[in-house]
């Protein structure tokens, strides 16, 4: 059986996955629709991948994992041209622990949009708080674009958010809001790195929290630690990057959970941000 080979940019690097089984193929162009690319020179990662079928873990990390690698990928690259077996746990796709990818980012599990002028907005919240919801609003009623929607890289020591979309947000109303967007409105996914503005941190609905209010710097830093995912920079860094990003973007916390409240909130949000 052939290969199919499926190329992306993402994070500034080329990745081409290969993968022994059309049908994985299939579902990785429907999974990373935005960040698909044509191959233009030699790719940075090749990633092999024998699943016959993709699942979430391909980039999202597994709960129950327990430490134990993934099986069916080999990677190739710069680090290792003769390939290498996965050995994480953790999802392949980005390897930002590989170079040219390693020490680069500050992985926070968020959303983020970006406004006309370039700035970016940064949405933190737990899985289900709504980041999908707020940030889709966003875009389709107040004139931002998608720049992150599951995952959020900011480069160390600084505050540039790269484009990083693909189809595996959260499920909302029966559909998943990201892939909706590209899909049907491609012209609000944006491929623009933008610099952190202001972030927004989704509260549970027993916060006490009702409406959109600004956040103090040291209650930003917690939230944003709180929002950090493992992979890319050291520990060390990782907070040195975000006590920066605490002190220069506009912190504000909302009530979070409830669909219809966040619809409602959004517009509250872009005067908040603007």
């Amino acid at each position: 059986m052939a290969s199919d080979y499926v190329h992306l940019s993402a994070l500034g690097c080329e990745i081409t996955f290969e993968f022994t089984h059309s049908r994985a193929g299939d579902q990785a162009r429907q999974l990373f629709g935005p960040l698909l690319s044509e191959p233009w020179s030699t790719p940075d990662f090749v990633v092999v991948c024998q699943w016959p079928q993709l699942t979430r873990h391909l980039i999202r990390s597994r709960t129950e994992a327990h430490g134990e690698p993934l099986e069916g990928i080999e990677l190739y690259s710069y680090e290792f041209p003769n390939g290498t077996s996965w050995k994480s746990a953790d999802p392949p796709f980005p390897p930002v622990e590989l170079a040219p990818l390693a020490d680069r980012f500050v992985r926070l599990h968020g959303a983020a949009v970006s406004d006309r002028a370039g700035r970016a907005v940064v949405i933190l919240g737990e899985s289900g708080f709504g980041k999908t919801t707020l940030s889709s609003e966003l875009c389709l009623e107040h004139g931002y674009r998608l720049l992150a929607d599951e995952d959020v890289f900011i480069h160390r020591r600084g505050s540039v958010v790269e484009p990083f979309v693909n189809g595996d947000g959260p499920w909302v109303d029966g559909s998943k809001a990201a892939r909706s967007l590209w899909t049907k409105h491609p012209d609000l996914i944006s491929n623009i790195p933008a610099a952190v503005s202001s972030v927004g941190a989704l509260r549970p609905s027993n916060s006490g929290v009702q409406t959109p209010r600004e956040m103090d710097s040291p209650a930003l830093l917690r939230a944003l630690l709180d929002s950090q995912r493992p992979g890319g920079v050291t520990h060390e860094e990782g907070i040195a990057t975000l006590a920066r990003l605490a002190r220069s973007a506009t912190g504000f916390e909302l009530p979070g959970e409830r669909y219809g409240d966040i619809r409602g909130a959004a517009g509250q949000v872009a005067a908040l941000v603007t």
